[in-house]
């Protein structure tokens, strides 16, 4: 199954919650979670996506299962890095968001690291 699918899958069955804030434009809907500036930025819907395909691909590396995440104490005291340090850290990596993402993704990266 591709990320894409897996994301998809997590999503429609209430595994993910993503964060409320789009980290381009600053503006946000708190019910809805996504952007609402002027029609939306169109970057937070993917900054989000890429952080979520993060998250499943953390997982599965380890041999975890989303499901069993506690927001308390993660796996066994371990998780994945929060949102803000993915859009610091991760998100930066050229190759390892080359690793992490298809090839049209990769090309969306791209242009996002061109506008910011």
């Amino acid at each position: 199954m591709s990320w894409e699918d897996r994301y998809d899958e997590a999503v429609a069955n209430g595994e993910i919650s993503p964060p409320n804030s789009c980290v381009s434009c600053g503006d946000y809907d708190e019910v809805n979670s996504y952007c609402k500036s002027d029609g939306g930025c169109g970057w937070h819907s993917t900054l989000v996506r890429f952080y979520e395909l993060y998250k499943l691909d953390w997982v599965t590396c380890r041999g975890y299962n989303i499901e069993d995440h506690c927001e308390e104490h993660g796996f066994n005291g371990e998780s994945w890095v929060c949102y803000e340090e993915f859009l610091n850290s991760e998100l930066q990596d050229s190759s390892f968001m080359r690793y992490l993402l298809s090839d049209i993704d990769f090309e969306l990266w791209h242009m996002y690291r061109k506008k910011s």
